[in-house]
């Protein structure tokens, strides 16, 4: 996320996700699962959102910055990503395509039609909302003033003026909320919204570590 490549953390999302899931089934199989705490969250957000969908093939067929953001499409006309089905396919079908990479990973990576995504925080950039699958993503590059668009990354794309002080070639971390999940004992300790110190704590708590007062027991030899 740092360095805006939405298609490799959404890859290492579905990767923990299932993680996750070939854990419980491993604590399932022991036996342990009923005695064991799962806390799943994270250390911080980066204020990514999708607002609709893009037409890649459309962007990538026009000749300046304001007709391809013609490409995106908002609300009615945001219509249906095509992750879920083989390229070529109509998105809207019934039909159920299986992922060669298993279950919740995407039938296809780059569709012609993929979400429209921002983030309330970047560098310098070109945006053509295509998968990056060559390397890492660079979004910018630094020169004499600082980080600019690196000319090598989507230059296809239509360039977004970043809203960082351009010695940041990065995207930063956002006050956005982040959510925690959990399973098993003590899991009610990790309802609502706590701060993240608060986790620390009623882990220590739910394990038995924790003390009524903040005061050192006295020594006794």
């Amino acid at each position: 996320m740092h360095v805006q490549d939405v298609d490799r953390a959404l890859g290492d999302l579905l990767e923990l996700d299932d993680t996750i899931r070939a854990t419980v089934a491993h604590l399932e199989k022991l036996g342990l699962l009923e005695e064991t705490l799962i806390l799943v969250t994270a250390d911080h957000g980066h204020g990514f959102d999708v607002y609709g969908s893009s037409d890649t093939e459309y962007l990538n067929a026009q000749d300046s910055d304001r007709a391809k953001r013609g490409a995106v499409g908002v609300y009615a006309e945001s219509g249906l990503s095509a992750y879920t089905v083989p390229n070529n396919t109509n998105p809207t079908t019934h039909e159920i395509f299986d992922s060669p990479q298993g279950e919740g990973f995407p039938v296809t990576w780059d569709p012609r039609y993929t979400i429209a995504h921002g983030y309330a925080a970047f560098p310098d950039k070109r945006e053509d909302f295509a998968v990056n699958d060559h390397h890492e993503r660079i979004p910018s590059t630094k020169n004499e003033s600082g980080y600019f668009f690196n000319p090598q990354d989507n230059p296809k794309g239509f360039a977004m003026t970043g809203n960082l002080d351009v010695s940041q070639g990065q995207g930063v971390h956002s006050l956005v909320d982040v959510p925690i999940y959990s399973w098993g004992p003590g899991h009610e300790c990790f309802r609502g919204v706590m701060g993240n110190v608060d986790i620390a704590f009623n882990l220590a708590r739910v394990m038995g570590l924790g003390q009524c007062s903040n005061m050192t027991a006295e020594y006794k030899p």
